[in-house]
């Protein structure tokens, strides 16, 4: 059986990608597949556990070598870390000299036949400069394209390199139109693969949902790209009793803006309760409590989290995210189980005018008073048929797609 690399630049348990990764390597070890991981980790959190079969090559940052946090693919991750385009001369020779030394030690150690790389970034144009002869696949993850803008400088040798990756694994197509125009990739390089959930940690109560208190509910960080302000604001304009409703975030934030979503958050009319970040056991069951996923965010990949809250019998608010619609597909978007809410003007990649806010978060507000019409009428009942087409959004397809590259 093949051995199989994954390499993330990041911390491998915090965010989507992170959560992707860690489902790739489960279903590489359900067909029997030898693994390893090289990963990111700040020294202070050696806590990161992979199933003992599975090999782990840390790189350590803030140590001596790497004397700063752990590098991530947007500007507030939710733990501490450092930009992309804050990296000095000096702090990139370290961040390279340091992965391309566990890329080298693992690569002899372990003589992977696949690297499977994260992100069509740095890391991803190292791994084919380095390993030209090994397979490689790399997963685009929408960060990415946004560090293209972002950090324009790395641009040259970032496109270079990773045009000669073999396969690239793209989220949606318009993803994958947009790679095509941004780092000038052949388009029959690039397949669509999509992103999955686990039915195991994910699904749907026998009884049904508690209709005393209605739970509307957001995961992910919390930031003001992720559109967090404005749904305080929407959620503030229902016209609902204070004890039937609650919001709760389920996320971390950093900086000057989780402060200032905490202070809305207290000072909100209607209750909100931040749960801060959550195991997927947790989560997954706040899920199966809650009625109304709600997710406001101005630029993302593919949220995979919008499958795991339809495999959990959520209904779901979002903004109209590039290539959300046309996953889902006809029969889920046909049911209304989605509402739809135009994005408001961007004057950044992720950073809406700001005079543009006000109607957004009307319709915002109006979308999810739709939807808990619906659950008031309990328009949503378990629909064998949905539930067929969720479980063919897995991670066991994902994976079964992403092997038939190899």
């Amino acid at each position: 059986m093949k051995k199989i690399l994954h390499v993330i630049a990041q911390r491998p348990e915090k965010t989507g990608s992170g959560t992707y990764l860690q489902a790739l390597i489960e279903q590489g070890d359900k067909k029997g597949y030898s693994q390893a991981v090289i990963a990111g980790i700040p020294a202070d959190e050696f806590n990161i556990h992979f199933k003992e079969n599975v090999k782990f090559y840390p790189v350590v940052f803030q140590t001596e070598k790497l004397p700063f946090p752990v590098v991530g693919m947007t500007d507030i991750m939710p733990y501490k870390s450092t930009m992309y385009r804050k990296l000095d001369n000096d702090m990139l020779i370290k961040w390279k000299n340091a992965f391309s030394e566990v890329l080298t030690k693992s690569v002899a150690e372990f003589r992977p036949d696949i690297i499977i790389t994260h992100h069509l970034w740095i890391l991803s144009a190292m791994v084919k400069e380095m390993f030209p002869l090994i397979k490689t696949i790399a997963i685009c993850h929408g960060t990415d394209l946004r560090q293209m803008d972002l950090a324009p400088n790395f641009n040259n040798y970032v496109s270079k390199y990773c045009r000669k990756i073999d396969n690239i694994a793209a989220l949606h197509e318009d993803q994958k139109n947009e790679i095509i125009k941004k780092y000038q990739i052949d388009k029959n390089k690039i397949t669509v693969v999509g992103v999955g959930f686990n039915p195991n940690i994910f699904y749907t109560n026998d009884t049904e949902k508690n209709m005393d208190k209605i739970k509307l509910i957001y995961a992910g960080k919390l930031n003001f790209a992720k559109g967090i302000p404005s749904l305080i604001k929407s959620y503030n304009k229902l016209d609902i009793d204070r004890n039937s409703i609650e919001l709760i975030l389920a996320g971390s934030g950093t900086g000057s803006q989780f402060k200032a979503i905490e202070k809305m958050a207290e000072e909100s009319r209607l209750r909100i309760i931040l749960k801060g970040s959550i195991s997927q056991k947790e989560l997954s069951k706040l899920f199966r409590e809650s009625h109304l996923f709600v997710f406001p965010s101005f630029f993302e990949g593919l949220p995979l989290v919008l499958t795991e809250a339809l495999a959990s019998g959520m209904l779901i608010v979002t903004t109209n995210l590039p290539g959300v619609k046309d996953f889902f597909g006809d029969y889920i978007n046909k049911k209304g189980l989605i509402e739809y809410v135009k994005m408001p003007s961007l004057k950044s990649l992720d950073e809406p005018f700001e005079e543009d806010l006000p109607n957004f978060e009307k319709e915002f507000s109006k979308a999810i008073e739709n939807q808990l019409e619906k659950i008031k009428n309990k328009y949503y009942k378990k629909d064998p048929k949905v539930k067929e087409v969720i479980d063919n959004m897995s991670w066991k397809g994902v994976f079964n797609k992403i092997e038939n590259l190899f």
